[in-house]
């Protein structure tokens, strides 16, 4: 097991929120999905102690639920800009 800076990878998921927050667009999402992987690739790997691992469970958790949100909207609003 090796330990991380779990203060870094907060620091950087906070970035990654951010950015997530401020998407306006489908191509804003797909852009805030390649700065997510690229946080995982960062700070995910099968050595991390139990603790590192749920703090990162909780914050993946997190991530796709307000991407999912986020997601939604613009499919709702792309459906609705058909039929009117």
């Amino acid at each position: 097991m090796t330990t991380m800076n779990i203060s870094s990878a907060i620091s950087d998921f906070k970035w990654v929120l951010r950015v997530l927050k401020s998407s306006q667009s489908k191509e804003h999402l797909n852009a805030t999905m390649k700065c997510f992987n690229l946080w995982e690739s960062k700070h995910v790997n099968d050595n991390l102690s139990d603790s590192d691992k749920e703090v990162i469970k909780y914050l993946r958790y997190e991530f796709w639920s307000l991407f999912r949100n986020k997601n939604s909207r613009y499919d709702l609003y792309n459906v609705e800009k058909l039929f009117c």
